[in-house]
């Protein structure tokens, strides 16, 4: 009987330490061969920018046609895996889509920068298309501009704010969706472009103007008001599992301050000091608490192709620090690439060099798996990635990588399913 319940003891203890390492993840699912010139995509070669659906349900991946210049976003069915609408801009050069994003009930997609057909003429301006049927529900904006903003939604999906800004002063049009379309009813100038949100709950829309004042729009009542409050914009607001959340983040830059206030009130929780170059996010965990990230890099001594990424995480509700670490990362290029994965306790580092995703616990601090994105001996740069808000844990990426024998630019998508690693 001794030795039967030392034998357990043993192969519970193996089981442990195996779970206990890093793993290697395969992605679910890859869409490969993008730019190769295959006929299935007609000359597109250049495969920019990704995003997914807040239900997880649409993949959309905006690409450039070599010959020409114009732009065209791609849609797949996840379920399917197929490719059901192509929504072409109809200009090149400079005039071509810039930004995406979907409705919150993943139904329809709004972008901004596009060439439409209206009769015999074709206008620059911001639309929403239908992504059951692909086509174009209503133009709201006819831009003298080809500089725009991500087009940002209500939680409602009835209101869009759409901002263009040129010399990196924005000037943005609140919407709000009517019978006949979406109705142009506010405008506001000189915005810095960093902060435009409706809160969770959509009662409220934030624009911060270039002073670092904030215009707070009242959607029920379609009034605004101004605050002074000396801040660069607003980073997060951060919804917990019923949607509603009273923190919001913001950042000043010139007094080196990240600060957070209850959105309700407008008073603030309290503020910190952090080092000019920091990056701030925030995200949630699978249970809903709220965490503040800021990241650091400095270089590694003697080695010129190296980075030490420090990451400070912090209770959001307090500012009290739950956890630090650091990673090393070996550069292919001058950018770090990193971001935490909502809804999740994992923060994602994408290690180029090496070309693969390090996935870090990061309450306990600890990296717990890698996934693999290419051979090391290929260049390949990762350069989109997204997830769904309502499926947390799956992740898309863009790669881009050079042809063995061909100096041809081609690309990849891969989505991974991090809920796999549910004993983390």
């Amino acid at each position: 009987m001794q030795q039967i319940l030392s034998l357990l003891s043993a192969l519970f203890i193996l089981s442990s330490a195996a779970w206990s390492a890093e793993v290697s993840l395969k992605p679910i699912q890859s869409i490969e061969n993008l730019g190769d010139g295959v006929s299935d995509w007609g000359g597109y070669t250049d495969w920019e920018y990704l995003k997914l659906s807040s239900n997880g349900k649409y993949l959309a991946v905006r690409s450039l046609l070599s010959s020409g210049g114009i732009r065209s976003i791609f849609v797949w069915n996840t379920n399917t895996w197929k490719m059901e609408q192509q929504l072409e801009s109809q200009l090149a050069g400079n005039d071509i889509f810039s930004e995406m994003e979907f409705s919150p009930t993943s139904d329809e997609i709004a972008t901004s920068g596009g060439g439409f057909r209206e009769g015999n003429s074709i206008s620059v301006g911001t639309a929403v298309f239908d992504l059951k049927s692909g086509n174009k529900k209503f133009i709201i904006k006819k831009h003298q501009s080809n500089a725009y903003e991500l087009p940002v939604w209500s939680p409602s999906g009835k209101d869009l704010i759409v901002a263009e800004c040129p010399g990196h002063v924005c000037t943005a049009y609140i919407y709000k969706l009517t019978v006949d379309g979406f109705k142009e009813i506010y405008k506001v100038e000189n915005l810095s472009g960093n902060g435009l949100e409706f809160s969770p709950t959509g009662n409220k829309a934030y624009l911060t103007r270039t002073d670092g004042t904030w215009v707070i729009w009242d959607v029920a009542k379609e009034i605004a008001s101004e605050v002074k409050m000396d801040i660069d914009g607003v980073i997060s607001f951060l919804k917990d599992k019923n949607g509603i959340s009273n923190e919001m983040i913001v950042v000043s830059t010139e007094k080196n301050q990240v600060r957070v206030y209850r959105e309700d009130s407008m008073s603030l929780l309290y503020s910190l000091n952090i080092d000019k170059t920091a990056r701030v996010s925030a995200s949630l965990d699978t249970k809903g608490q709220s965490y503040v990230f800021i990241r650091t890099d400095e270089p590694v001594a003697n080695s010129k192709q190296s980075k030490l990424v420090t990451l400070q995480v912090l209770d959001l509700q307090t500012g009290k620090k739950v956890n630090a670490f650091k990673v090393t990362v070996e550069l292919d290029g001058t950018r770090i690439m990193s971001q935490s994965l909502k809804n999740t306790s994992y923060y994602v580092v994408a290690q180029e060099k090496r070309s693969v995703l390090e996935v870090w616990n990061y309450i306990q601090g600890k990296k717990v798996a890698e996934l693999e994105y290419g051979s090391s001996t290929s260049a390949k740069q990762i350069f989109s990635w997204d997830q769904p808000a309502e499926q947390p844990g799956l992740l898309a990426v863009i790669v881009k990588y050079s042809s063995s024998n061909s100096r041809e630019r081609l690309g990849k998508i891969l989505i991974w399913n991090l809920n796999q690693l549910k004993n983390f």
